[in-house]
């Protein structure tokens, strides 16, 4: 009986706790009248002096105000050393938008990260930059598997 009894206390914290933290949860700033909503897809190459790139850069933009990242740069110098950067964010709460930044954080104390946005695309030819690549709006069926990202 003692052991259901704390297994029962136990179950009853995790609760309080879940439900707590939820409403320590960011609260989204609305998007949805905005042309940032959809899914983002840009790629770009670059070779400089026989140093060469590849970055892609994938952002889905929620109506709800929930944003999704996955960035890769891929690096590739004149000597044949490789280097990779990747950087995937889950479905975060948009909490600040500006013309030229967008920030997202689940929660107060955790991590917040920030978007350098360019023209926004209803005012660049449907074109978005963010993080200084040009994205397109791509439909649900093109999205990425960005889990299949890598340099090779």
């Amino acid at each position: 009986h003692l052991l259901a009894l704390a297994r029962f206390v136990v179950l009853v914290a995790a609760l309080f706790l879940t439900a707590g933290c939820e409403k320590l949860k960011n609260t989204p700033v609305d998007v949805s009248q905005t042309p940032l909503v959809g899914y983002w897809f840009g790629e770009q190459r670059a070779d400089v002096n026989g140093e060469q790139t590849h970055d892609r850069l994938f952002l889905h933009v929620r109506d709800d105000g929930y944003a999704t990242y996955t960035f890769i740069a891929c690096e590739k110098s004149a000597d044949g050393r490789s280097s990779s950067k990747k950087l995937e964010l889950p479905y975060m709460p948009v909490i600040r938008l500006t013309s030229v930044k967008m920030v997202v954080q689940t929660f107060s104390l955790l991590p917040k990260f920030e978007f350098t946005l360019g023209k926004w695309p209803d005012q660049n030819g449907g074109v978005w930059i963010v993080d200084g690549i040009p994205l397109h709006l791509i439909g649900e069926s093109e999205r990425p598997d960005t889990e299949q990202w890598s340099c090779s």
